[in-house]
Formats: structure tokens, C-alpha cells, sequence
């Protein structure tokens, strides 16, 4: 599941369309609540029922799904313009591994974490 979310967030029609975003944001500050309506929002939720579902069947600590979503994009996501230098060095597949590994691996640790607490 990380490596493909890895996959469509940088490829090159995303980068272009954030460039597109960032690059007219100052214009259209209203672009941004458009793009996370429909995008951003959709694919939390999106994750969101299907860590729901993980964690009912067992197969992950149980918590808050939506949560656990965001925390697992940020993990994710969120390392994604330095390493591929806003987008104008390909990830590599190997980079993208560890990186979807280390995500799904902190927000396993997190989850359990917080159980016991």
C-alpha cells in the first residue's frame, strides 16, 4: 500500500500539478481547500477505511483509523521533496522501500504505543 502511494505521489503529473498549485496559490489562495477536498481528504478517508478493516481483522493494533491515516501520510509523504529534491530527482525503488517499510513500521510501534498507554 506505501510503495504504490509513493508511486502516484511522485509521479510527474503530481509534481506538475502541485508546481501548478504553489505556483498560483498567491492568485488562488482558494486552490488549496480544492485540492484537499479532492484529493487530500478523499485519500484519508480512503486509507482510512481500509486500516479500519486492517485493524478489525487483527492484522493491526486497534485505534483511531482516521488517525492513524494521517499519521501513516505524514510518515510517508512527508519526506518526499527532500529526497527527491521537490521532485526533479526520481525516488529511487529502493528509497521508496525503506520509506514505505519505515512508515508502516513507525506507525505499527506508534499504535501499539498508545494502546498501553
Amino acid at each position: 500500500m506505501g510503495r504504490e502511494l509513493l508511486r502516484l505521489h511522485t509521479d510527474e503529473r503530481a509534481w506538475a500539478l502541485r508546481r501548478l498549485i504553489h505556483a498560483e496559490i498567491g492568485r488562488f489562495p482558494e486552490l488549496v481547500e480544492i485540492e484537499r477536498a479532492t484529493g487530500a481528504a478523499r485519500l484519508t478517508e480512503a486509507l482510512a477505511d481500509r486500516l479500519a478493516r486492517l485493524m478489525l481483522a487483527g492484522r493491526l493494533p486497534t485505534g483511531d483509523p482516521a488517525r492513524a491515516a494521517e499519521r501513516f501520510l505524514a510518515l510517508l509523504i512527508g519526506p518526499i521533496e527532500a529526497l527527491t529534491l521537490v521532485g526533479t530527482r526520481p525516488l529511487t525503488p529502493e528509497a521508496a522501500e525503506r520509506l514505505a517499510r519505515s512508515a508502516a513500521q513507525d506507525l505499527i510501534v506508534s499504535d501499539r504505543r498508545s494502546a498501553l498507554s
